[in-house]
């Protein structure tokens, strides 16, 4: 989903103003593992779609290869990315004097991304041992803010056949960056993707922040 907006005002001839804004919104599936290189391993006739009696895919169809079926890791995981973006950017120009014009110019670029990995608890985690997942959440989101800006003064001149230019600018741009993680494992709860039911719990977070200017 996505969403655009564009606006322009002029004033007389000495003023101008722009705006624009923009937004998307995205998710998808994320893969767990190697699906399609795990695909290559089977034999043609393995039946990689079979279901059990409960309508769940079979997470070994064929016993004699030791390999996990990947529809059914697939299938037994909820792992999703979500991705947003948010521009903006505003400009003007002022022209008070046919030898002297002002010019600013603003923008804005955000940019999120989460991902969010689940595993019910008492999912197998291999077709060689019985070992099922405790369960196990992990939250990741990622922010990108970028803002800049920039002021200019244009004085221009004529001799003759000849024209002067002469432009001063100021610019200043700031760039943060933030990465939040975290993971919850042994649900005590299952079918709850929540961290809340999460007997053990640990977060990360990683900020920087560049300004230029």
């Amino acid at each position: 989903r996505n969403f655009r907006v564009n606006l322009d005002h002029r004033i007389g001839a000495i003023l101008n103003v722009g705006a624009s804004a923009y937004h998307s919104r995205s998710q998808r599936d994320k893969t767990t593992g190697s699906p399609f290189f795990d695909l290559l391993l089977y034999a043609p006739d393995v039946n990689l779609g079979a279901k059990d009696a409960n309508g769940n895919y079979i997470q070994e169809p064929d016993t004699s290869a030791n390999l996990e079926n990947p529809i059914w890791r697939q299938g037994s995981r909820d792992n999703t990315e979500t991705r947003m973006r948010t521009l903006a950017n505003v400009t003007m120009r002022f022209s008070p004097l046919s030898w002297l014009s002002f010019n600013g110019v603003l923008s804005y670029d955000r940019a999120d991304i989460l991902d969010d990995d689940y595993t019910p608890r008492g999912t197998p985690l291999s077709v060689l041992a019985d070992n099922p997942s405790l369960g196990a959440i992990t939250k990741e989101t990622e922010t990108s803010d970028v803002l800049n800006a920039s002021v200019s003064t244009t004085l221009t001149g004529h001799t003759g056949d000849l024209t002067a230019r002469l432009t001063l600018q100021a610019l200043m741009e700031r760039d943060q960056f933030r990465d939040i993680t975290v993971e919850g494992t042994d649900l005590r709860v299952r079918d709850v993707p929540d961290l809340s039911v999460a007997a053990t719990r640990t977060g990360e977070c990683t900020p920087a922040t560049a300004v230029s200017g």
